[in-house]
């Protein structure tokens, strides 16, 4: 039977790839609708606007009570919850967020700037003598390195393996693909644009496999109507697509022809409508979790505002009897007293008595980028290299 290996991503993992961290979203954002070298369609700059001007109307919300309005995860839980319980009109300022989320991540993920000239030259070697020149993806990044790593395809074999994502950024998604390998996102959908068969390598051509890519709060390539009531199943656009928002924004719900947008869900989502889209996919990750053998978070700071994942987590455990080791990545963009306080967090997601007597738990800090170059992970999953 082969070990199963659950990779749980958080906003770290995209973070050097260009991608905006929790806290600094929204300056981010504002940079880019202000930057008058980025090409930005009316209707797109409109959705900046309309989440700026909400922030604004919150000043009052943000002097009372203890919320970071300034915080992503805090501003569209807050709207969330006032669209659905206070005002109704507001539902229209939620897609809007939506809208200029997606747009942000597309807008500011670069992978492909990260190079394999810094990396070690002996890695560099083995993956040119198994793939050759790679068409489209002239220099492999890092998260190609991850990808060929955690699939197996570095060691010749189909590892099983599983991603669970907390991203609504298409990055690893991508890079999948780059790969032939077609994310299985456990959502009960259609696809849409090719994403079924895209690939650089084999253009044209079925997916080889497929890996299990759980996105607990949704992602931007998933198509939703915007009538919550309407239970047209979503539609996954081809993730590759640089007009993937384009494509969702033009073509209106077959079921009621209203609008559609990006299945994106906040932390501390409505326990109603929302959980019904992605109940399955938390059901998989839950059953995922239970037969897991290693454990990598990644970039995952175990927010409170995250407890749901917590719980879940737990459940799993419980009726875990095979997991070894867990291993916690930090981000490099904490400090000492950050990087401790998560530290301690993630010691308190299980006994004492288990860690010392039934699982290691493995701290690493300085963020994704080392834990890469400095080869912990193909010594964690036993690649080794010629």
């Amino acid at each position: 039977m082969k070990e199963k290996n659950v990779f749980i991503l958080g906003a770290g993992f995209s973070a050097p790839a260009g991608a905006p961290v929790i806290h600094d979203f929204l300056d981010r954002a504002r940079s880019l609708s202000m930057d008058s070298q980025q090409p930005m369609d009316e209707t797109i700059r409109q959705s900046y606007e309309a989440v700026f001007n909400y922030r604004r109307a919150k000043d009052t919300l943000a002097a009372k009570a203890d919320i970071d309005l300034d915080d992503i995860e805090h501003l569209f839980s807050v709207l969330e919850l006032e669209s659905e319980y206070l005002k109704p009109e507001l539902l229209e300022t939620k897609k809007h967020l939506i809208y200029m989320i997606a747009d942000t991540l597309n807008r500011t993920i670069r992978p492909e700037a990260i190079e394999w000239g810094r990396l070690d030259q002996k890695v560099h070697t083995y993956i040119a003598q198994r793939y050759g020149n790679i068409p489209g993806m002239p220099h492999v990044s890092l998260y190609a390195y991850f990808t060929l790593l955690t699939i197996g395809a570095l060691a010749g074999v189909d590892y099983d393996t599983t991603f669970i994502s907390f991203n609504y950024d298409l990055l690893l998604d991508n890079i999948l693909q780059s790969f032939n390998v077609q994310p299985d996102y456990a959502l009960a959908g259609r696809f849409q644009k090719g994403i079924e068969a895209s690939g650089d390598l084999t253009a044209g051509t079925p997916p080889v496999r497929t890996i299990p890519l759980l996105k607990l709060h949704g992602s931007a390539n998933w198509a939703v109507c915007s009538q919550s009531s309407c239970d047209a199943p979503p539609i996954f656009y081809g993730s590759k697509s640089s007009d993937v928002l384009v494509d969702i924004r033009s073509n209106p719900c077959p079921t009621c022809h209203r609008q559609m947008v990006p299945l994106m869900v906040p932390p501390t989502w409505n326990k109603g409508a929302l959980q019904a889209r992605v109940k399955n996919i938390w059901k998989r990750a839950v059953d995922e979790l239970r037969r897991a053998r290693r454990i990598f978070f990644i970039g995952y700071s175990l927010r409170e505002t995250d407890s749901y994942f917590r719980y879940l987590l737990a459940l799993a455990l419980e009726e875990n009897r095979d997991l070894e080791k867990i291993y916690v990545v930090d981000s490099d963009h904490l400090t000492e007293d950050e990087s401790e306080a998560l530290r301690k967090r993630y010691e308190g997601l299980v006994t004492e008595h288990f860690r010392t007597r039934r699982l290691e738990l493995c701290y690493l800090q300085k963020g994704f980028d080392p834990f890469m170059r400095d080869h912990i992970l193909p010594q964690a999953m036993h690649v080794k290299f010629p």
